[in-house]
């Protein structure tokens, strides 16, 4: 007689085999109700969990997940979900507090998004003597303004900058259209200064044609606040413009 449902309760341990399946002709078979399967469960096929699934815990369904994978205790002893290959080398774990691990490599189609305080860590690298931190913890670019402090009117201010862990690249540029001496400071720098530390200064300046100078624009001292005075001892006639552009990398 052909068997065309297993009822509630039911425990499949060895009695039914899958010859005695196969004899029977069972076509479409359902198992419903919770039935225990007290041994292993194998197949041949695809094991499909339909709706809202899951493997290790009954009480982890909910339904805003498709399927939940529970590992066997919390910290770092077990691993929720394990991927091996043929050959039964393990290229894909995921352990209960979370640490993942892939083999070979990872093609990530987005973006990777990293909390605050986080980073790529290279302390699997070798490291001099006086490290203090291998950790890329931030990447950022963008534009800044630089703050003129002077009786000169500019006509243009322009700031970029690019920040690689704790180092902060800027560059900038400033067009001046005032006649006569013109000095200050400029500030404004996207991120403060550690100390006294602008490093490869690259600097350039410029006048209108026919301009006449009596003086060079150059660069003064430094602050942590904000950076370079200047000065421009000049005689160019009113409206007549000149102004400078320079670049440096400083530590925040």
């Amino acid at each position: 007689m052909a068997i065309d449902r297993i009822t509630t309760g039911a425990v499949l341990d060895g009695a039914i085999a899958t010859a005695d399946i196969a004899d029977d002709a069972v076509t479409g078979a359902k198992i419903e109700n919770n039935p225990t399967v007290a041994g292993n469960l194998a197949t041949g096929g695809t094991l499909a969990i339909a709706g809202h699934g899951s493997i290790g815990n009954a009480g982890t369904v909910a339904g805003t997940r498709a399927l939940t994978v529970v590992g066997a205790t919390d910290g770092t002893s077990s691993q929720i979900l394990v991927g091996y290959n043929s050959s039964l080398s393990s290229k894909f774990s995921v352990r209960d507090d979370g640490y993942t691990t892939v083999g070979a490599g990872m093609n990530v189609q987005g973006n990777i998004s990293v909390p605050s305080s986080s980073g790529i860590d290279f302390s699997g690298h070798a490291n001099a003597a006086g490290m203090t931190s291998e950790l890329l913890d931030d990447y950022e670019e963008g534009t800044w303004t630089p703050a003129v402090s002077t009786a000169s009117t500019h006509h243009a201010r322009v700031g970029i900058y690019t920040k690689i862990g704790n180092m902060v690249h800027i560059q900038c540029s400033i067009d001046f259209t005032q006649s006569g001496t013109t000095h200050g400071s400029i500030s404004g720098l996207p991120y403060v200064v550690t100390g006294v530390n602008y490093t490869g200064i690259t600097f350039r300046e410029w006048y209108s044609t026919g301009i006449t100078m009596s003086g060079n624009l150059s660069i003064g001292g430094q602050s942590t606040s904000g950076f370079w005075n200047y000065v421009n001892n000049s005689a160019a006639t009113n409206g007549q413009r000149y102004g400078y552009a320079f670049s440096t990398t400083y530590r925040t």
